[in-house]
């Protein structure tokens, strides 16, 4: 890959993409528990386990509430079984979010799909997300992420779902980078991993192995731009090259519901700084 690179996808009605290189609170609450309602949705309904970390639950109370609870089942043939619950009492209110890792509450986040269920004084919200696997190479399993067949394996690919602008792009180089864009209309999930590719060569299809390195997500709303974390970096430095491996740099933009259009800007050259 050059020195440089840079990528271009737009989402939303006709899109394009261009590649180019205390007890008072708590009285209080009572007093007002039996109206507060739960609104909640995922950042992303079908997802890897390796990214159970970066994608989020984000869920809202219409006014203060005495209690929250959450109940995680797992669909095992025609029945749901309880994988994890939690059940609090105290003061919630306003917009709060938690990676579908802390849902799990330590227990195996397994290929399948699941049921959550959200409570408030007032009600209730039901949602649904499938954990998906991929097929397996080698002992090791093919990231669910990874690119078109198409792919050379070689600059930056991009690629879209419904809800998603995606770019896959060779990190051999290691070099700093930018994600630029914008998310209208609504908030959107910036993210982006480290991840080991077998290094192949055409015509032989690109092996991207599930295993993340680093990963690190954000909100974004509005227009953005995002200086890539030098922990990147670092973490290439676990695909061995002598074993014939290469580090791939994964970078995925998710539109919530509300959002009508997104722009995801991809840019990998040595004279952007280093973020946080």
């Amino acid at each position: 890959m050059t020195r440089r690179a840079a990528a271009l996808l737009l989402l939303g009605s006709g899109f394009v993409f261009v590649l180019a290189s205390t007890s008072g609170l708590a009285g209080a609450a009572a007093g007002r528990a039996s109206a507060a309602r739960i609104s909640a949705h995922l950042t992303r309904t079908s997802l890897s386990s390796a990214r159970a970390g970066s994608v989020n639950l984000v869920y809202e109370f219409s006014e203060p509430s005495g209690s929250f609870s959450y109940l995680l089942s797992f669909k095992n043939g025609s029945t749901w079984q309880t994988i994890a619950r939690l059940k609090k009492k105290g003061f919630f209110e306003g917009s709060n979010s938690m990676t579908v890792k802390k849902i799990f509450a330590g227990k195996t986040v397994e290929v399948g799909s699941y049921r959550l269920k959200l409570s408030a004084d007032g009600g209730s919200k039901l949602l649904s997300f499938k954990v998906v696997g991929g097929t397996t190479a080698g002992g090791s399993g093919v990231s669910p992420a990874a690119p078109p067949a198409t792919w050379s394996g070689e600059g930056c690919l991009g690629y879209k779902t419904a809800s998603s602008a995606n770019f896959v792009c060779d990190y051999r180089v290691e070099a700093p980078f930018s994600l630029t864009g914008y998310s209208v209309g609504g908030t959107s999930t910036l993210f982006y991993e480290i991840q080991c590719r077998k290094d192949t060569a055409p015509p032989q299809k690109v092996v991207i192995f599930s295993k993340v390195w680093y990963t690190k997500s954000q909100r974004v709303r509005g227009d953005f731009k995002v200086y890539g974390a030098r922990a990147t970096r670092d973490a290439a430095g676990n695909c061995d090259a002598a074993q014939g491996d290469a580090p791939v740099l994964i970078v995925s933009l998710e539109m919530d519901k509300v959002v009508g259009r997104a722009v995801l800007n991809v840019r990998i050259d040595s004279a952007v700084p280093w973020g946080t």
